[in-house]
């Protein structure tokens, strides 16, 4: 007995591949611009940082001008090193996310394969046939020149042999 799967079954199997594959996409797309988001906020820190040390040499005019530059400088690397937090933090629970529909799907598997070998089990048990019309005889006890018998099963109706 052959278990056939329709066009549209094998269609949703493949778009629900597809889009799993295009949810790794985006989650490893995330991944990459929150590396890329972490080297920015480090990189404008270490720029904070210079610039705080210019301000200690240059104590003379430009003071307030630096002061307000280091300011900006360090609002800005925390605002990109917030970002980066938030896109890792989203990154999880993609991967989570990812995770769990992994064992659904393997769960929801195992119980269709479970559940086509039940019924294939049980189709068998009620289908096959219960009796058999085989007799088996030995060979010594029929007469000579015989070497066929033919029996009638019982509740059957009579069948007289072919005639020789």
């Amino acid at each position: 007995m052959a278990i056939e799967n329709s066009p549209d079954d094998i269609s949703s199997a493949r778009r629900d591949v597809q889009e799993k594959a295009a949810e790794a996409a985006r989650a490893d797309n995330l991944q990459h611009r929150a590396v890329q988001d972490e080297a920015a906020a480090a990189a404008a820190h270490a720029d904070a940082a210079e610039l705080h040390r210019e301000a200690a040499r240059d104590s003379a005019a430009g003071d307030e001008i630096l002061h307000a530059k280091i300011v900006a400088r360090q609002a800005e690397a925390q605002a990109k090193l917030a970002a980066a937090e938030r896109n890792f933090v989203d990154r999880e629970v993609g991967v989570e996310r990812r995770r769990a529909s992994t064992y659904t799907f393997g769960f929801a598997l195992t119980l269709a394969v479970l559940g086509a070998a039940l019924i294939v089990g049980l189709l068998y048990l009620f289908a096959r046939p219960t009796g058999t019309n085989e007799v088996v005889v030995n060979a010594g006890t029929l007469p000579p020149g015989r070497s066929t018998v033919f029996v009638q099963p019982p509740n059957a109706p009579a069948v007289l042999p072919p005639r020789r």
